[in-house]
């Protein structure tokens, strides 16, 4: 089976759980559309796990793209994050949840921090696949400045990561689905708090599992949603998207 998730936040034990859920085999694939990392506080775990399973594919997530770039310039961790020497990017990742990570990276031994930038280096900004006939464009966020046909190699990093899409209007593709995070379902309809959110061609599986919500999961084959609840019943965040 072919399944997406997004959006773990740290969340280690709702992660492990949706796993056991699902009966995740050898012969199954996972692909894992980003934000991994930050706001909770067992994000390195979660990384360490998906490094040892060749069938999970890793998304490149806005939180992981700016921790990425930031750790890969040597910053000094144990620097007050308001120190004007650190960079602007450190100072808004530290404030936009990267607190945990940070505080878990300063304790990791140089090695495995280096196993991590590298694993995370290799994180892919979009997929496309094929299941049962049908057409999926998996990404984190979306599009930006989406024009109908200019090739995907031509855009931005960026313009992966970042975008929040209107979902009752914007259609990219007139045969693919897409399937996204980065904007919690209960941001987009009141109505699908906690669960994953469809219309037209969209689907988005960030259910707000770092906000008290829910960590969804989809099988592509099916089409079935499972559900992890906050096993521990505490909102891990309450800051900013």
């Amino acid at each position: 089976m072919i399944y997406v998730m997004s959006v773990i936040h740290g969340c280690y034990q709702e992660y492990k759980a949706m796993l056991k859920k699902i009966n995740f085999s050898s012969s199954d694939v996972l692909f894992i559309l980003g934000d991994v990392i930050d706001r909770g506080p067992k994000g390195f775990h979660i990384l360490l796990d998906m490094m040892r399973r060749r069938n999970v594919i890793p998304l490149m997530g806005n939180h992981e793209y700016v921790a990425l770039s930031t750790l890969a310039e040597g910053v000094d961790l144990d620097s007050d994050p308001k120190n004007h020497n650190n960079s602007i990017e450190f100072r808004c990742w530290y404030a936009d949840g990267g607190k945990s990570t940070i505080e878990k990276f300063r304790n990791l031994e140089p090695v495995h921090r280096r196993w991590i930038i590298e694993y995370m280096k290799k994180f892919q900004f979009y997929k496309k696949i094929t299941v049962n006939g049908r057409k999926f464009f998996l990404v984190h966020a979306g599009i930006s400045d989406f024009e109908p046909n200019k090739p995907l190699e031509e855009y931005q990093k960026e313009n992966f990561l970042y975008e929040r899409m209107h979902y009752d209007e914007q259609s990219y593709f007139e045969d693919t689905t897409i399937i996204s995070g980065h904007t919690p379902t209960f941001l987009i309809d009141d109505n699908s708090a906690g669960k994953i959110y469809h219309h037209k061609n969209h689907i988005v599986i960030d259910c707000g599992i770092a906000y008290g919500g829910s960590l969804a999961c989809l099988c592509l084959n099916t089409m079935e949603e499972f559900y992890v609840y906050k096993i521990d019943q505490t909102t891990v965040y309450s800051g900013r998207e």
